[in-house]
């Protein structure tokens, strides 16, 4: 499984183009294919901003798998909490990024 994680997050690194949003259905669709994602997997997302992206895959992978989320800002992390919270999510877990540990 570690190695599964390992190689959705080097795929989404390279693959999603930076401020990507799931708004556009077609992104979140491209990923999905090329991640291969399906129903209990587990799948990072660094940078997550708003989420928008993580709210997407959070739905695709159902409640078997986890989306990890991280984010640096405060505003951005805030609004990945309440989102969570207020959509009662149980498969994304919001992970607080630090520049000093993740460079």
């Amino acid at each position: 499984m570690r190695r599964m994680i390992e190689l959705a997050l080097a795929v989404a690194l390279v693959i999603a183009p930076f401020g990507a949003r799931a708004e556009d259905s077609s992104e979140a669709e491209r990923l999905a294919m090329l991640l291969a994602l399906k129903p209990g997997m587990r799948v990072a997302e660094i940078g997550a901003g708003e989420g928008d992206l993580a709210f997407e895959m959070a739905q695709r992978v159902g409640p078997g798998g986890r989306i990890f989320a991280t984010e640096l800002e405060g505003d951005e992390l805030n609004a990945l909490h309440g989102r969570v919270k207020f959509e009662a999510l149980t498969n994304l877990t919001v992970v607080t990024a630090q520049f000093a540990t993740t460079g």
